[in-house]
């Protein structure tokens, strides 16, 4: 990115064209992402809730395994660790909770997951 950025502002140069820097976009678009989560009061948790589970099911094999067991063999998924320095690894992870929401009740229901 930021060399991507160097080339950027280099061509504009060439082009006699003034812009200015504001930092890598990635690191914008986290801190911007981070303020909308805070600001929202019904998310108030909501992402720590998500990282507990993630963490929970990344840590106990067992837990991994009744998950990996309850859906269809050839097509079944683990989740998605959450990098804080990356947005695309907060998306993949929530996209990822959603796909498997179901079988959480079910994990939930027999008493796996609290």
């Amino acid at each position: 990115m930021v060399k991507a950025a160097r080339i950027f502002c280099d061509r504009a140069e060439q082009e006699s064209i003034q812009i200015d820097w504001n930092g890598c976009t990635d690191h914008l678009l986290i801190l911007v992402i981070k303020i909308a989560f805070k600001d929202f009061a019904e998310s108030d948790g909501e992402m720590n809730a998500a990282r507990e589970l993630v963490g929970f099911l990344s840590s106990s094999s067992q837990a991994e395994e009744i998950l990996l067991s309850k859906q269809m063999p050839g097509s079944a998924v683990k989740c998605i660790q959450d990098v804080t320095t990356r947005w695309w690894s907060t998306y993949s992870m929530c996209a990822r909770l959603l796909r498997l929401k179901p079988y959480f009740y079910l994990m939930e229901a027999e008493g796996v997951l609290p």
